[in-house]
This record gives structure tokens, sequence and C-alpha cells, in this order.
């Protein structure tokens, strides 16, 4: 039986990016997304994950207790924490490796790669910058909202590489993606301090 790996987080588009991104790179394995602690736990009683990514910051909850709930549900479960700046020590024991947004999807996949694979043990960051951010929480959603850009491109530019040779499949692409990711752009220009000043956002 393929291994399933389930990956937690309110940003809707980053959940959705991230997950299809991973499943292209880990083709053998069941990569299955939720937005709350709620749809994560329906998740788990029909499923039994064998990695959990989870976001720090969640909308019905907090990201590091539901890692450790579910440790305790799902015994050996190997637990990757998304957040925005480096984890203190006591809690990066607490889990198998963390990512800090933004970040690329090669980073997630090959930290879920060596999660998968029992002979692994990471016990630092896996790949990417640590940043040594203030702790603002519009910060937070600005890296969320970028992590989220980054997977989709990621998953935008493997899409079109598919469908190279089919130019209605292309325009079909073009069109899913579009929208979506300028108003991630719109949002994240919207964060920004000094964006007041520069008027309307502008994506096309």
């Amino acid at each position: 039986m393929n291994a399933t790996v389930l990956i937690v987080d309110d940003n809707a588009t980053l959940a959705y990016f991230s997950a299809r991104n991973l499943q292209r790179d880990l083709p053998e394995t069941l990569v299955l997304s939720a937005t709350s602690c709620r749809q994560a736990w329906e998740i788990v009683d029909q499923h039994r994950p064998e990695v959990l990514v989870a976001d720090l910051v969640l909308a019905d909850g907090d990201g590091m207790e539901l890692i450790r709930e579910m440790s305790i549900r799902l015994p050996g479960l190997q637990a990757i924490l998304i957040t925005g700046e480096e984890p203190d020590p006591l809690t990066q024991n607490a889990l198998f490796g963390f990512l800090v947004k933004p970040y690329e999807a090669e980073e997630l996949a090959w930290l879920v790669r060596s999660a998968l694979d029992s002979k692994t043990s990471v016990s630092t960051p896996a790949m990417g910058a640590i940043l040594s951010a203030e702790h603002a929480y519009d910060r937070h959603h600005i890296r969320n909202r970028l992590a989220g850009l980054l997977a989709g491109l990621r998953a935008f530019g493997a899409d079109l590489r598919a469908n190279a040779e089919n130019p209605q499949a292309v325009n079909a692409t073009v069109d899913e993606y579009l929208d979506r990711l300028c108003s991630v752009v719109q949002e994240v220009s919207r964060m920004l301090p000094d964006s007041r000043k520069r008027g309307k956002d502008s994506c096309r």
C-alpha cells in the first residue's frame, strides 16, 4: 500500500498547489490536503498518514498542537512544521524537520521523501535560509501568500510543459491559473506598508 502524506494549511491556495506539486514529485505516495484542523481529523479518520505537514498558524487551531495530538493518535508519525521563522530548539526536538516560508516545492519534496525513508534522520532545517524576521503577524501572512505563489508557479510550469503539444490544453491551463495567481499577487501587494501609495494593483 502506498504511503500517505497529509498537508494542513488554512491558505487554500498553498495547500492545493503544495499537494499537487508533491503528488507530482512523489507519484508513489497519496497526498491529501486539508485547510483546517477539523478537516484534517476527518481525513485521519479515513487514512493513517505516515507524514504530516502542518502550518504553524491555522484558522481553527495551532499547528504544533495538531502535531502533538496526531502523534498520539498515530505512533510513528513524522511531522514537518511550516512556519514563518525558525522554531525554538524545544519545538524542533518534537519534529522530523521544518521549513521556513516562502520555500520551494523541491525543498518540501526532499524533506517529505526523507521523512518517508526510515533510515534518514533530520533534526535541523532541510533546506533554505533561516530568516531572522520580526515577530509580526502581517509578515507571517505575507510569507504565507508568497509560499502559495511559489507553489502555484511551480505547478503552472509543470502543467504547461505536460500540455505543450496541445494548444487547447495550454489555454485551459492558463485560464485555470491566471486569476488565482494574480489574486495572490494583489493580496500580497495590499499587505505591503506602502501599498496605498502605489494606487491600484495591476497583474495583467
